[in-house]
């Protein structure tokens, strides 16, 4: 991208973010739509729990 104008780096990202923001409108209420599950595959009580609620 080193050959394009700054008018044209914009135009193009403009783009980029236009194309890209009708999938993120269609998309659930994701913690909503369904539960999560995680499964740590560690004992209890171990530092993997703190990092696995972060």
């Amino acid at each position: 991208m080193a050959g394009l104008s700054t008018v044209t780096k914009n135009i193009l990202f403009a783009l980029v973010g236009v194309a890209v923001l009708p999938s993120a409108i269609a998309q659930t209420d994701w913690p909503k739509a369904k539960p999560v599950s995680l499964v740590v595959a560690f004992g209890p009580g171990a530092s993997t729990d703190i990092v696995a609620v972060i």
